[in-house]
């Protein structure tokens, strides 16, 4: 058996204590103590939450706002000098003093703690009536001390003097800044009604938009009223290219209508955000949510306007999908508004229903029942369908983030359970029934067909004459006249 050998140096910490040491056993005492030092010396590295060493220049006062210290990685030696001979020799010899110091090494200083931060500023509770009665009813913890605790609810003579609990922090500047009491260069001195007036000429031009919640009764008819009347001219040359986009598609996602600027100028796209609010408002919740809709427009009014409905995801970026290696056109195709089901865009989150090409996913669509009137969740889609519907995009999405291509009959399990809102599946179940390919001898776009087929008769969705089992059935247009 091998002994394990032992480390030739100790292994030491040191603290840059800011101050001047007299007393060792006060100094050690405001930071907390050898106790509090050895276990902030002594923790884990891997440990995630670790509490810092905090040094207390009032120990006692628990109101007291501490300064933090900061571990520091370092490559440091502890020393042991030594002086050796008499005085007299010293004092006859006083050039030679290096010839009577002796040192070794006793230790090695992988990590020191340093005070850079500026403290805080502190309070003086001393005059508090009301701390007083907090440290003599609650800090102690004691229930006969608790019932003694009061709050007086007469008004203040002084309401500019209240006597207010210390807040935890008074300034959130860490690091101290030369400020040199100069006035921003940027600002200007303009006379508007009759009075000097300071403006920043840097400053960006506000963005007039219009943002809507769900609940809102009406929906904007026309632009802002502070909206400039004549836009610039780089702004104007991109709003003649946004009326006609909006006049063929009434909503827009962000993504998408960038894409289709970027087609024809890709030097426009940075004033599009200023042009979009002469144009079309945006909702930020609902159904539609992050969509631009032309002004006028209630998508909740008439049922056409389910295919621009908005769904979303998030996901984590596998490490098999790098863009830095993909070519000027994959980065410019990765941008893309549409989902496929065959590749993944990474800079694309959310996507509107008729951006959808999916083969598995226009079928299901296209046989969804929908609402007499639009809800906040599904908007005019039935739940338990369209529940499904985003379902199974949901996994196709989390594939390509992994890097693969969800074959469609991974989702057989999700169309053959039933038409109930109850028996939902969740994201563990579809992962724990993946389906082997290799067992089904049927070609993958028959087998679906087959099992789409009767899964929607079963729900009453879907005529024998509305479904076919040949390929001409994914040309077809769901996104057509109503």
């Amino acid at each position: 058996m091998i002994e394990k050998s032992k480390p030739l140096y100790k292994k030491c910490f040191s603290i840059e204590y800011p101050g001047k040491v007299d007393n060792l056993e006060k100094s050690l005492e405001t930071l907390g103590g050898i106790g509090e030092i050895r276990r902030a010396c002594l923790q884990e590295e891997e440990l995630e939450e670790k509490k810092p060493l905090e040094l207390r220049l009032w120990p006692k006062n628990p109101y007291e706002h501490p300064v933090q210290a900061r571990p520091v990685k370092v490559h440091n030696l502890v020393l042991q000098l030594k002086k050796k001979g008499k005085k007299e020799e010293k004092e006859k010899e006083i050039e030679d003093t290096e010839s009577f110091i002796e040192y070794r090494i006793i230790g090695i200083i992988k990590k020191t703690y340093r005070f850079r931060d500026m403290i805080d500023f502190q309070y003086n509770t001393h005059a508090s009536n009301f701390i007083k009665m907090w440290n003599k009813s609650i800090i102690p913890l004691e229930f006969e001390s608790l019932d003694e605790f009061s709050i007086s609810l007469e008004e203040k003579d002084d309401p500019e003097n209240l006597d207010l609990p210390v807040p935890s922090v008074f300034s959130r500047t860490k690091i101290p800044h030369n400020y040199w009491y100069r006035q921003n260069p940027s600002l200007i001195k303009i006379q508007q009604d009759s009075k000097l007036k300071l403006v920043n000429k840097s400053k960006a031009p506000r963005i007039w938009s219009i943002s809507v919640p769900w609940e809102t009764e009406t929906v904007p008819a026309e632009p802002h009223v502070k909206l400039p009347n004549i836009p610039e001219q780089n702004i104007q040359n991109i709003l003649n290219l946004l009326k006609v986009l909006f006049e063929e598609r009434p909503i827009w996602t962000r993504r998408a209508i960038t894409y289709k600027v970027n087609e024809k100028d890709s030097g426009m796209s940075v004033y599009l955000k200023y042009a979009l609010a002469y144009v079309a408002y945006h909702w930020r919740s609902g159904p539609w949510r992050d969509t631009y809709v032309k002004y006028g427009v209630d998508p909740r009014t008439d049922q056409k306007y389910r295919f621009f409905q908005t769904v979303s995801f998030t996901y984590r970026p596998s490490e098999n999908l790098d863009n830095a290696n993909l070519s000027p056109q994959e980065k410019e195709e990765s941008n893309s508004p549409i989902f496929t089901g065959q590749t993944l865009y990474q800079q694309t989150r959310i996507f509107q229903i008729i951006d959808i090409t999916d083969c598995l996913l226009v079928q299901l669509l296209g046989k969804i029942p929908l609402r007499a009137k639009a809800n906040f969740k599904n908007g005019w889609f039935k739940s338990t369908l369209f529940d499904k519907f985003k379902l199974i995009m949901k996994q196709k999405f989390k594939a390509l983030s992994e890097g693969r291509i969800a074959s469609d009959l991974e989702f057989i399990k999700i169309l053959e359970r039933s038409n109930d809102s109850s028996s939902s599946v969740t994201d563990d179940e579809i992962d724990e029934t993946k389906f082997d390919t290799s067992l089904i001898s049927q070609e993958p776009d028959s087998k679906v067909n087959l099992l789409m087929k009767d899964f929607l008769q079963k729900v009453g969705a879907l005529d024998d004459d509305d479904f076919y089992n040949d390929d001409d059935a994914f040309d077809d247009d769901i996104f057509g006249d109503d």
